[in-house]
């Protein structure tokens, strides 16, 4: 996992492929193989590490999520929303699914259900979890709602006012609504918690 998180997917591969052996009956450990192969490009084999897991445990939304998400890679939206929609239906809550959504919504062009889909996404999230909240501000502001963006920078605030992500958001708020002065005070508190 923490090679995952530091970009060094092949030797996350390496390790997980060692770790699959050992205990091929972990669905957590086929998960994150998949996520390996994931980021290495190979959507074959991490399809087929993801369906392993799936096939071990069911109700494990992880893997199901990334099947999700190699669906749309692939352009097969429908496979993706139904994948997507299944899981909503075990929890209308979880955060990352109504962002996939979302995110979903917006590649297809349906920015309503896009911009729905955040802000639920939001809602459900926890009180000191900015993602969602990100993930809504970056949406109005790749559309050119600088309005609609700094409302929601009200929304992120209040979840993570000294977060690094939080401060950059607010910067790049500020600047699409002319405010350089604001964005100049959010961009030397990051130099500073940087």
């Amino acid at each position: 996992a923490l090679y995952l998180q530091s970009g060094q997917a092949a030797k996350a591969q390496t390790v997980a492929e060692a770790l699959v052996k050992q205990r091929a009956n972990s669905s957590g450990l086929h998960n994150l193989l998949g996520s390996a192969r994931m980021q290495l490009g190979n959507t074959a084999g991490a399809r087929s590490a993801f369906e392993a897991a799936v096939k071990l445990e069911p109700d494990f939304i992880a893997p199901q999520l990334n099947l999700a998400r190699l669906d749309i890679q692939a352009k097969a939206f429908d496979a993706g929303a139904a994948r997507l929609n299944a899981l909503l239906t075990r929890d209308d809550k979880h955060v990352e699914t109504l962002l996939e959504l979302g995110r979903l919504a917006d590649r297809r062009g349906q920015l309503a259900d896009a911009q729905r889909w955040f802000e639920k996404a939001d809602d459900h999230s926890g009180p000191a979890d900015p993602q969602a909240g990100l993930a809504l501000v970056d949406f109005h502001l790749r559309h050119n709602q600088a309005a609609a963006a700094q409302e929601a920078s009200k929304r992120i605030v209040a979840k993570g006012a000294e977060a690094l992500p939080v401060l950059q958001a607010l910067a790049r708020v500020s600047l699409a609504n002319g405010d350089a002065a604001a964005a100049r005070i959010s961009l030397t508190k990051a130099a500073n918690l940087a």
